[in-house]
This record gives C-alpha cells, structure tokens and sequence, in this order.
C-alpha cells in the first residue's frame, strides 16, 4: 500500500505512472498521489520525440514541483532548462556502454568500454558518452584489466571533453574527479569536481559514491558513511552503493558490521565477481579463513583467473597459512599472458602476508610508479598492518595521503 511505501521511504508523495516508447516516441503517464492519504493530486500525459526526452523531463518535473510548491534552486533551475536535442541512438548506446561498465567483471567492462569508445568517435561532443568512458576506463584499470599507464590519458582527456562540452551534467564532473583521484592523485581537484557534481544534481548516487570510497580511504569514517548511506537512500539497489558502505566499516576497523552491506552486494549479483573480495578482507580480519577463501575462489572462477582476483586470492591463501598455494598463485601470475595485466601491487600483496616484507615493499613502490589505484588502501586497510612501522612503508603512505 502507498502509505506504507511513503513511511519506509520516509517521503509525503510519490510519482507513479508509465514509460511507453514506440520507434522514436515516448508517452509517459504520470500521476502525483498523497502517499499519506493515498489520495491522487494530480495527474497528466505527456508525448514527445525521444530527440526531445531532455525538454520531456524537464516539462515533467516543473509540472510536479508546480503542484507540490517547491522552491526550486537557480542550479536544479538552469538543469531544467538545459533542454538540448538528443540523439536517440546515442543515448541508448550510451545507457548499454555505462550498464554494461557498472558490473565489474572483465567481459562486461570491456565490453563497456569497446561501446564507449565506438560512440565518442562517432559523438565526440556527447558529454555524457564522454565522462562514461572516462569511469569505465579508470574501473577497468583499477581491476587491472587494463594497464593505468596505458588508458590515463584517454581517461584523462574523456574526462575534460565531457566537462568542456557540458559542465553541467553530473556525469561530467564525476568522471572529473574519478580521474583527479584515481589515476592523478589529486585530492584538491577530485574534492572540487564531486563538489560540483552534487550542487548540480544531489540525488546522484555514483557522486555519492565516489565521495564514500575517497573519504573513507583518507580515514574520514564518519563522513564517508554518511556518504554511503545517502547513496544507499538514492539507489537502494546498487552493489556499488553496498560496498561503499562495507568498504568505510572496514577501514574504520569495523569488520563485523562490514560484512552485511559487502555480501548484500553479492547477493544482487551473484555472477559478479568484482564484488567478492571486499566480504573476504573482513572475514580474513575475523580469522575466518576458510569462508574468506571460498569467496576469493569464487571470484576467480567467475573472472576465469583474471589477476586482480588472482592476487586477492593468493593474499588470502597467504593468511590463512597455505604458503604453498600462496606461492603458486604467485606463479601464475607472473607467467600471465593473453592481454591481462599483472598488476606489481597484486604481487606486493601476497609477498606482504608471506611476510617477505622487502619484495612486498619494492612491489608497492612499483605499483606507486605504475599508479595503482590499490595503493589508497594503505594507510588503513587491516591487510597492511605487518607493514606499518617500516621507514619504506610510511613513506609510500604519506606520499599517498594529501
């Protein structure tokens, strides 16, 4: 019933209606009902030209904030009236590249990225197309499925086109900070353009987020989760929102709680193997081994052995006592070939729960050469504590750390 999903929502009204699209024209049904009292306010029916999908919304939501009187900001404002023609084809290409990089498996990003690419070629003034590819880009890096140093500044300069070209999306100024942070190590920018982002649309939960993972990987707990949770709020279906909130519990030290949100993840999509790892780092923390290495066994069957969960798993092996097996994942993943990378920082992480502290600490500064992104989770991930104390190791951290 509507008052019960107002009350869990926590919201007074609530849009329903539907979407009807047929070739290139969209009908949306709409009405505007007191969730409360379960009464309707208001109602109407809108057709236009998927070209015109921009000045459909917009028409949409100054209908509704007409009836419920809200007081609109000179920000949501100018969004609304941002009414530029779309392509049609462009924009559905756009939706399957972005779905496609938002599950983190090797295949699906890849996948992602190939249809980015083909569609900023073709529109290479379509923002969204543009800051798309540059998130897709620096998540397949961060999965070592492609190389930081090959694809930065592809990301880099998807990045600028996207907020050259419309700085006010969103999407724009996200993909803008993902690369300041993720692959620049620029704190400064990063913290500016997610700024942006949420003054230009709040309800974005990848802004949201991105600002969780890099608030909670500076060690600002309290924050991040109010980050995460608020991306929860906005996207209660989203594995990334989860595992934002996991990730801030786990840094925090937190690591029983941690376990809920990082296994909701998986539950949403079990074939995801990106997801796997982070569930793992807690139970590892609680001495619960066995279940960790199930789940790191997992990832790499799903990944079909790609080198990210390769390395996670041979550093889980590694704690949990399996020195042998440790040592031959090490192996394997200096014998991997086909076009995956190995990612130095992988190799650094099983040398480290070897306790082979030099090679563990030659690795990571190569992987601080190389710009893995992995190194953001030195100053407070549990994994590293066998480090903490060694001049080499402290140094990487506080060139990490703004």
């Amino acid at each position: 019933p509507l008052p019960q999903i107002a009350q869990e929502l926590g919201v007074d009204a609530v849009v329903e209606g539907s979407v009807l699209r047929a070739g290139d024209t969209v009908r949306i049904n709409v009405q505007l009902i007191d969730a409360r009292a379960d009464q309707h306010l208001w109602g109407g029916q809108f057709d236009r030209d998927l070209g015109d999908i921009l000045d459909l919304y917009a028409d949409v939501t100054q209908r509704i904030t007409d009836q419920i009187q809200v007081q609109l900001s000179s920000v949501e404002q100018a969004h609304l009236e941002d009414t530029d023609v779309v392509n049609a084809d462009a924009y559905d290409r756009y939706l399957q590249g972005i779905a496609l990089c938002d599950r983190w498996s090797r295949d699906s990003m890849l996948r992602g990225v190939a249809q980015l690419r083909a569609l900023t070629a073709e529109f290479p003034d379509d923002a969204r197309a543009q800051g798309a590819l540059a998130l897709c880009l620096q998540y397949a890096a961060f999965f070592d499925y492609l190389e930081i140093l090959d694809i930065r500044d592809e990301a880099r300069a998807a990045a600028q086109r996207a907020v050259q070209s419309a700085p006010e999306l969103s999407i724009s100024q996200v993909a803008s900070a993902a690369t300041h942070w993720y692959l620049d190590f620029d704190v400064g920018k990063a913290t500016t353009a997610l700024k942006r982002a949420l003054e230009i649309n709040p309800g974005d939960a990848r802004a949201w987020i991105l600002l969780a993972w890099r608030l909670s990987e500076v060690g600002q707990f309290e924050e991040s989760q109010a980050a995460a949770a608020r991306a929860i709020e906005v996207d209660p279906f989203s594995n990334a929102a989860l595992q934002a909130l996991g990730q801030t519990r786990y840094l925090a030290r937190d690591f029983e709680s941690s376990l809920e949100p990082f296994l909701q993840a998986v539950d949403i999509d079990p074939s995801d193997p990106g997801f796997y790892t982070y569930p793992a780092w807690a139970l590892t923390q609680l001495g619960r081994h066995d279940e960790a290495i199930a789940l790191l066994e997992k990832a790499v069957e799903l990944s079909e052995g790609a080198p990210f969960h390769l390395g996670e798993y041979g550093m889980g092996l590694a704690f949990a006592g399996r020195t042998a097996e440790a040592r031959q994942v090490l192996e394997q993943l200096a014998a991997q070939s086909g076009g995956l990378s190995t990612s130095p920082f992988q190799i650094a992480q099983i040398q480290m729960a070897l306790g082979n502290t030099e090679a563990a600490l030659d690795g990571l500064e190569r992987a601080l050469e190389a710009r893995d992104s992995g190194m953001f989770y030195l100053a407070n991930g549990a994994q590293f504590d066998g480090l903490r104390g060694e001049p080499r190791f402290e140094a990487l951290v506080e060139r990490m750390m703004p």
